[in-house]
């Protein structure tokens, strides 16, 4: 036991270093190894959890999935080309491995067959499974199909014609200096 006027705020107060007790430094060693020993097992839980992650989101958990694109036939080589590139990269959409198949099929026939309603009947032979995706030549064809319960969503174009092929872009505003502007450098009357 300590007396009075010799604990450890006596000690702080007169400049001197605290005392401290083994059983005292034992427990801040302890302290310190379980810190630093947490912080590495969570890093290693941590990594294990990111690499089982990128393992299972590279595998096909549900299966396989076809994704039928019809396009006109004007564009469907190119649309097969892009296709195909995609397929090659193996790619998995929500644990699906998606496989790109394009089909070719007159834009008209294809609006046709879409504007009658999805409960109607499907000519496989002629233009190919009902497709998920339809790239018509132009956003005409979708005209007949405004209002009706075919297509999900808004239908809008791929891309756009960029803002500076229709208009011109501003001018910088020329500031001239007093000497040159016109009727400066004439005498006043």
């Amino acid at each position: 036991m300590t007396k009075v006027g010799q604990g450890t705020w006596a000690n702080i107060a007169a400049g001197q270093a605290p005392e401290v007790s083994a059983r005292g430094r034992f427990f801040v060693v302890v302290l310190i190894v379980l810190i630093v020993a947490g912080f590495f097992g969570w890093k290693a839980l941590s990594n294990r959890i990111d690499d089982q992650g990128q393992q299972a989101a590279g595998t096909c958990v549900e299966g396989n999935k076809t994704l039928d694109v019809t396009a006109d036939p004007s564009i469907a080589p190119q649309i097969e080309e892009l296709a195909k590139r995609y397929t090659q990269t193996s790619p998995v959409v929500r644990d699906h491995c998606i496989t790109v198949v394009v089909h070719g099929a007159p834009s008209a026939s294809v609006s046709t067959a879409l504007e009658a309603g999805p409960a109607a009947s499907w000519d496989d032979a002629a233009l190919g499974p009902r497709p998920s995706l339809w790239i018509p030549t132009s956003s005409f064809e979708l005209a007949p199909l405004a209002g009706k319960a075919v297509i999900n969503g808004d239908p809008r174009l791929a891309s756009r014609v960029p803002r500076s092929f229709w208009q011109p872009a501003p001018r910088p505003r020329q500031h001239w200096p007093a000497q040159h502007r016109v009727g400066s450098h004439c005498l006043p009357i």
